[in-house]
C-alpha cells in the first residue's frame, strides 16, 4: 500500500478536480495585467490557503476549494501541511463524486493510505480522518456501518459535534428497517458494547406500530430514566427534543373524504373502518385521539365544498380524497384550505425539478411501485443478480416495470429480459420468456442435418439466476407449475403481494417456495387486524389492505409535522414503514415472506451482515 500511495493520491486529485471542473468556467476571463512596476507582497502561508479551502468546502464553493488545493500542490510543504492538504482533496472526493464501486475503492484506498501516517499528524486531523471514514460510508448508505462508527467517534468529540454526531447516528437508524434494528439489539452485547446497545433499545422505541406522541414521549422518557449517563439521554438528538412541540400541535377534530357510496363503496368503507378501528383503540388505551368527521365524496359537488364542510365543522386536517383524478386536482392547486393526507398519489414525476405541490399536501397509499423496489432490494440481498421479468400488459404493470428496473439497475443488477402477459396463453408466454421456442428451433435445425433420429430435451436460457412476476393469485398458481414444465422449476421467484389473496388458500400450495413482500397486518395480523376481523361478519375479504391504509392514516395528522422536518424520520405502521420523501409523499416497505404448505411463512430480515465481534 505504501508503494501505491503516491498513484493514488494522484487519482484522488484527479477525481477531485475533475468533478468540479464545470464549475470552473463560472469564473469568467481575467484582465490582462496593467503595465506597471511589479509591487513585491509577501503572499498568503500555506496553512492559510489550508484554512480557504476548508472554508471553500464548508460553502460548497468546490471550484474555489480544488483551485486552492492545485496551488498548494506546487509549494513546499511540511508534514502536518501535506497531511492537512490530502485530507481536504479526500475531503473533496467524496463531496463531488458520484461513488462508483471503483471511485469508493479509490478513496478507500487514500484513507487506508492516510491511516498508516497518522502518527505524524495532529489529533484534529485524526479526528478528522475518522469523520472522513464514516462520511464515505454514509455516501454508500451503509447505515449500519455508519452507526458503529459514530458511536466509536463519538468518544473524541464534545460540545456542539458531540450533538450533531448524534443527531447523524439517530439519522443513520431511522434509514435501517425495524427488523434489521431488532435483529442487531438481539446480537450487540449489552455490556461490552453498552452504548451502541442503548442506540439501538432507544429506535426500537422509536419504530414501533402508531402510537400518540404523548405514549412515544413517555417511552422515551422511561429509556432515559434507565439510561441516565447514555450520550442520548444527556444531549437527546434534536428529533427527539422536537417530539414535546409536535404533541401540542396534534388536531382536535380531522375531516375525512370518502367514496362511501357508489362502485367504490366497498373500498370507502374499509378504510372508514380502519381509521375507527385505530380511534377506538386510542381511547381504550387513554391516548389523545381525534374525532373524525366523514363525509361521502360521492355525495359532495366539489372539493371546494368538501373543504368548507370540514372549516364549518372545526376540522384542522384533511384524510382524503381516495380517487386519483381528486389526488392530481389537488398537486395542482398553489394552496390547500387545510392541511391535507391524500389517500392516493397525483400522476406527476416526484423527480421532475419543475415539480410543484401545495406546501400542506401529503400523499399516502398503497403504491405497488414501492413493492417493486422493495423485491429489488430483498433478491439483491439474498444475492441475486440477474432477473426475467414477467409484467402484465397495461398502466399498472408499466409502473411496476419501471419502479423495478429503476431500483434493480441502481444497486448494480441486471435485467435479463422482461416480458408482458396477456389473459390468452400464458404457457406460451412463460416460454418465451425462458427462450424455450429458441431451444426448440435449434433443434429443428439440426435434425434436417441428421438421418438418425436425435434424443432432445429443450433448455431453458441459462443467464437468469431469478425470476420477478407482477400476477394475481391464480395467475401466480399456473405460472409456477408451468416453470417446472419448462425446466426452470429451481429458478426462485419473487412477486408482488397481488399473489397473496390475504387469507389462507388450500390452492396456494402450488405457489411453494414463491417469495413476496406485504404489509405487516397482512403477514402478522397484530391485535388491531384480530379486532377488525372478529367485528366483521364475513371479515375483511379482498379489502383486507385498505383497512390497514385506514388504520395508518388515523395517526398521520399527528405526525407529519414531525416527518417534514426530520426527513429521516420513519414511522412503523401496519401497512409497512414509512418515511417522506423530498415531494412529501409518503413511502411504505413492508415484511417478506416465503409460501410453505399453502401459506405466507415469515422470512428474516435482509440485514447487512452482523459484526464478527459484538
Amino acid at each position: 500500500m505504501r508503494g501505491n500511495a503516491p498513484g493514488v493520491w494522484k487519482t484522488v486529485a484527479i477525481m477531485a478536480t475533475a468533478s468540479i471542473l464545470g464549475l470552473a468556467g463560472c469564473a469568467g476571463t481575467p484582465e490582462k495585467p496593467v503595465n506597471t512596476r511589479p509591487v513585491v507582497k509577501a503572499g498568503p502561508t500555506a496553512m492559510e490557503l489550508l484554512g480557504k479551502a476548508r472554508n471553500a468546502i464548508k460553502a460548497g464553493e468546490f471550484g474555489n476549494a480544488s483551485t486552492l488545493l492545485q496551488q498548494l500542490g506546487r509549494r513546499s510543504l511540511n508534514r502536518t501541511e501535506q497531511f492537512e492538504r490530502k485530507l481536504l482533496i479526500t475531503r473533496l472526493a467524496i463531496l463531488t463524486n458520484e461513488l462508483t464501486e471503483e471511485s469508493s475503492q479509490t478513496i478507500r484506498q487514500s484513507l487506508d493510505s492516510l491511516k498508516q501516517k497518522q502518527f505524524s499528524a495532529t489529533p484534529a486531523q485524526r479526528a478528522e480522518l475518522a469523520e472522513l471514514d464514516i462520511l464515505l460510508l454514509e455516501r454508500q448508505q451503509q447505515w449500519w456501518p455508519v452507526v458503529q462508527a459514530r458511536v466509536n467517534y463519538s468518544a473524541q468529540l464534545s460540545g456542539t459535534a458531540k450533538s450533531d454526531n448524534n443527531d447523524r447516528i439517530w439519522q443513520a437508524l431511522q434509514q435501517i428497517p425495524y427488523a434489521a434494528v431488532a435483529q442487531y439489539a438481539e446480537t450487540v452485547n449489552s455490556v461490552s458494547k453498552r452504548e451502541l446497545s442503548g442506540w439501538l433499545q432507544l429506535a426500537l422505541l422509536n419504530a414501533r406500530q402508531p402510537m400518540s406522541l404523548e405514549q412515544q414521549i413517555e417511552r422515551i422518557s422511561t429509556w432515559r430514566t434507565r439510561n441516565p449517563m447514555h450520550p442520548a439521554a444527556i444531549t437527546p438528538p434534536e428529533a427527539i427534543n422536537n417530539l414535546q412541540s409536535h404533541a401540542l400541535q396534534k388536531p382536535e377534530k380531522v375531516a375525512v373524504l370518502l367514496p362511501l357510496s357508489g362502485p367504490l363503496a366497498r373500498s370507502g368503507e374499509a378504510i372508514r373502518d380502519g381509521l375507527m378501528a385505530s380511534y377506538f383503540k386510542a381511547r381504550q388505551e387513554g391516548l389523545f385521539a381525534p374525532a373524525l368527521q366523514f363525509m361521502d365524496s360521492q355525495a359532495i359537488d366539489s372539493l371546494d365544498s368538501a373543504y368548507a364542510s370540514a372549516l364549518l365543522a372545526g376540522a384542522k386536517w384533511m384524510i382524503g380524497p381516495v380517487s386519483k383524478n381528486g389526488v392530481q386536482s389537488l398537486a395542482q392547486r398553489e394552496a390547500l384550505s387545510l392541511p391535507t393526507v391524500a389517500l392516493n398519489y397525483d400522476n406527476h414525476n416526484a423527480l421532475d425539478d419543475e415539480y410543484s405541490a401545495p406546501e400542506s399536501l401529503f400523499q399516502f397509499g398503497l403504491a405497488p411501485e414501492d413493492e417493486a423496489e422493495e423485491i429489488a432490494e430483498r433478491a439483491w440481498a439474498d444475492g441475486l443478480r440477474h432477473a426475467l421479468v414477467m409484467i402484465p400488459e397495461g398502466n399498472w404493470g408499466e409502473r411496476i416495470l419501471q419502479a423495478f428496473r429503476t431500483r434493480w439497475e441502481e444497486l448494480g443488477g441486471t435485467i435479463n429480459e422482461a416480458h408482458f402477459y396477456g389473459k390468452g396463453n400464458l404457457n406460451g408466454d412463460v416460454g418465451s420468456l425462458l427462450n424455450i421456442d429458441s431451444s426448440k428451433q435449434r433443434q429443428k435445425r439440426i435434425r434436417q442435418f441428421m438421418s438418425e433420429d436425435l434424443k432432445f430435451e429443450p433448455r431453458r436460457r441459462q443467464d437468469a439466476d431469478w425470476v420477478f412476476i407482477a400476477a394475481d393469485p391464480a395467475t401466480g398458481r399456473q405460472v409456477k407449475p408451468i416453470m417446472a414444465f419448462n425446466y426452470a422449476g429451481a429458478l426462485p421467484i419473487y412477486a408482488t403481494s397481488r399473489i397473496y389473496g390475504g387469507q389462507p388458500d388450500s390452492r396456494d400450495g402450488d405457489l411453494k417456495g414463491v417469495r413476496f413482500c406485504d404489509q405487516p397486518w397482512v403477514l402478522d395480523q397484530p391485535e388491531l387486524y384480530r379486532d377488525v376481523e372478529n367485528s366483521l361478519e364475513r371479515g375483511q375479504g379482498p379489502y383486507v389492505r385498505l383497512y390497514a391504509l385506514g388504520a395508518d392514516a388515523y395517526w398521520l395528522p399527528s405526525r407529519l409535522n414531525q416527518m417534514q422536518e426530520s426527513p429521516a424520520a420513519a414511522l412503523t405502521g401496519v401497512t409497512g414503514t414509512l418515511q417522506m420523501d423530498a415531494s412529501q409523499r409518503l413511502h411504505r416497505r413492508g415484511e417478506c415472506a416465503e409460501f410453505r404448505n399453502g401459506s405466507p411463512a415469515p422470512l428474516p430480515p435482509a440485514a447487512p451482515e452482523l459484526a464478527a465481534n459484538n
